[in-house]
């Protein structure tokens, strides 16, 4: 046999049981690696502000990136997302702490928002309102559209040379979008209620890397289009510059139209609140760029809060 197939088959041998220890199940002493997840978020008062909060909502999908400490040759695993920030591993080759050495995780949510090393083309929703008729209310749209990306535990320690425990090691995600919340009042005399919520010249596509958790607006088939959400609730949608009308509010006595002109950052939280009279049906509004105290008012009354949204800016 030449040297060169020994050499070939050693290699081969030493990376199946490489695989096998990370992967199998026994009771040699090996240990599961045992994982939590916390949300970096501000906590919120409204029901429908915090989905996501500050942990990922029950029944999510959490890709979960293992390697041997500095290989950087990732297996990826699914774990399951349970109340109270619990993730569950696989029920079929589950990932275990190596004998000797240590491991490196990075995880993202959701899980389809990538496949192995290969760069990813991630949209959110461009249905994002709440359903009341559930308890707790829910909205799908916005979880699915709230891509996050952890690489450090809840004490923000990095999840690099993770050697053999018994203890749950909590990974801390990060938001990788921009969150909006619009609360439209309306005057209680021409304008009785608000009917809709409507966000226009979005781009709806990123790409994202999931070896760095890095994003970027995606550069083709990405043509601006619209995000519908729910009055009081909120949306979620990528990092980008916006300008014209970007908000669209519909009463029961016609559409009032807000202009904005502005950088939606990631990881940040933006907050609208719109007091719609009759004066504002059928016009343009302007808002312009909030002060450096993150409140500005405009006619009809209108007030901006930009706030912290996980990533701190």
């Amino acid at each position: 046999m030449k040297a060169s197939r020994i050499i070939y088959m050693a290699a081969a041998l030493l990376l199946t049981a490489c695989s096998s220890e990370q992967t199998e199940g026994s009771a040699d002493g090996r240990m599961p690696v045992t994982l939590g997840c916390t949300v970096a978020s501000p906590a919120t008062t409204r029901a429908a502000n915090t989905l996501n909060g500050t942990t990922i909502e029950a029944g999510g999908q959490v890709k979960v990136r293992i390697s041997p400490t500095g290989e950087n040759n990732y297996t990826d695993y699914t774990y399951t997302t349970a109340a109270g920030g619990v993730m569950n591993q696989p029920a079929e080759n589950p990932p275990y702490y190596p004998m000797t050495g240590g491991i490196d995780i990075r995880a993202y949510y959701p899980a389809s928002a990538a496949t192995g090393n290969t760069v990813g083309t991630f949209a959110v929703q461009g249905t994002q309102t709440t359903d009341t008729s559930t308890e707790p209310a829910t909205n799908s749209g916005y979880v699915a559209s709230d891509l996050m990306w952890a690489e450090t535990d809840d004490a923000d320690a990095t999840l690099d040379n993770l050697t053999k425990t018994t203890d749950k090691k909590t990974l801390k995600f990060h938001h990788k979008m921009a969150k909006i919340t619009v609360n439209a009042t309306p005057d209680g005399v021409k304008v009785t209620s608000i009917t809709g919520v409507t966000l226009n010249g979005v781009k709806l596509k990123v790409t994202f890397n999931p070896s760095d958790g890095t994003t970027a607006l995606a550069a083709s088939d990405n043509d601006p289009a619209t995000v519908t959400m729910t009055n009081q609730g909120s949306a979620i949608i990528p990092a980008q510059p916006i300008s014209g009308t970007f908000i669209t509010i519909t009463t029961n006595a016609g559409e009032a139209y807000y202009e904005v002109s502005t950088t939606l950052e990631q990881g940040h939280h933006y907050t609208f609140n719109l007091n719609v009279n009759g004066a504002a049906i059928g016009l343009t509004n302007t808002i312009e760029d909030w002060t450096s105290e993150g409140i500005v008012n405009v006619q009809p009354t209108v007030t901006i809060e930009s706030g912290g949204y996980g990533v701190v800016p």
